[in-house]
């Protein structure tokens, strides 16, 4: 259908979609730019392709996109025009989102991953721009500054560090960012006050202790096998061990923070899928991790390790 896509070594994304429309939706990440190992290289979320790039089949600015493909891998002739050019690009300004699925209405949702704080969940909409690497979850100026490493000076001679940023990085805040459609967030995983210290955990999974759940899969869930779950979103993490239910309206409206952690287990859950009659939710486990236990503290052992667990709901 389509190669040569940019990929990487890390925020890779790569959930894919068929749509009630007959296409296929597809996430790219924003590869891990402007961290770790990769902390020189632009996030390039932002960046438009070009009508030059599109004629030469150069998918390079596709990394931190939606893309919305025919079956044959051409472009849609009813996708969004974005600065002047129709392209495979559907939304824009994505990290890593690696959870997509549609509800019986066509409401498309998506789940992210978001850096220090502010996983998110989306209602992904054509043209639309969910502000990423401006803005993380909601545009409230929270717990996140924009630090744009490859554009410092003397980017060569700096050391990463997660939460200190040198002078010599330009900072942004997120309310200093604005966009043709830019689109809040419909939920975030969660919000801290700038006061949050993420530095005050242990020394050696700070990670784990970031106010993230690392959302790794959603799934729409409209039956009614389980009494009051009917039209919520089913959504993963790998880093709590836990499926998160978030109710929603049938619209795609939803209340902000509602989450309810369920079925959790000392494992990484990767995705989920229902039974047909909706009272089995069966989750899918990675093989080998680190995540923070039922306890609070960290684990390297999975208890079910690249399993499927099937969790059955027992009432009348």
């Amino acid at each position: 259908m389509i190669e040569n896509l940019p990929a990487g070594t890390d925020h890779n994304a790569g959930r894919l979609k068929i749509g009630p429309d007959g296409k296929l939706y597809f996430t790219m990440g924003d590869l891990g730019h402007n961290q770790f190992a990769n902390y020189a290289k632009p996030i390039t979320a932002q960046v438009l392709p070009t009508a030059a790039e599109i004629q030469a089949c150069n998918w390079v600015n596709y990394t931190g996109k939606t893309l919305r493909l025919n079956l044959d891998g051409s472009i849609p002739s009813d996708n969004p025009s974005l600065n002047g050019v129709v392209s495979h690009v559907y939304t824009v300004g994505h990290r890593n989102p690696q959870g997509l699925d549609f509800s019986s209405r066509g409401v498309l949702y998506s789940s992210e991953q978001g850096p220090n704080s502010d996983d998110e969940i989306n209602v992904l909409q054509s043209g639309r721009n969910y502000g990423w690497p401006n803005v993380v979850g909601y545009q409230d100026n929270q717990s996140y500054v924009y630090g744009n490493w490859s554009a410092a000076p003397d980017v060569a001679k700096l050391k990463w560090e997660p939460y200190i940023i040198p002078a010599s990085v330009p900072q942004t805040r997120e309310t200093d960012f604005s966009a043709p459609n830019l689109t809040d967030a419909l939920m975030s995983f969660w919000v801290v006050p700038n006061s949050h210290n993420f530095t005050d955990t242990p020394i050696e999974n700070t990670n784990l202790y970031r106010p993230t759940p690392a959302l790794s899969s959603l799934e729409v869930y409209e039956s009614s096998g389980i009494p009051g779950w009917k039209t919520s979103l089913l959504v993963t993490s790998l880093k709590y061990g836990a499926v998160y239910r978030v109710p929603v309206m049938p619209s795609g409206a939803s209340t902000r923070g509602e989450a309810l952690k369920i079925l959790p287990t000392d494992n990484r859950y990767r995705d989920t899928a229902v039974s047909s009659d909706g009272r089995t939710i069966y989750v899918i486990t990675d093989s080998a991790g680190q995540m923070l236990g039922q306890q609070n503290t960290r684990v390297t052992e999975m208890a079910n390790p690249g399993a499927i667990l099937a969790f059955t709901y027992q009432g009348r």
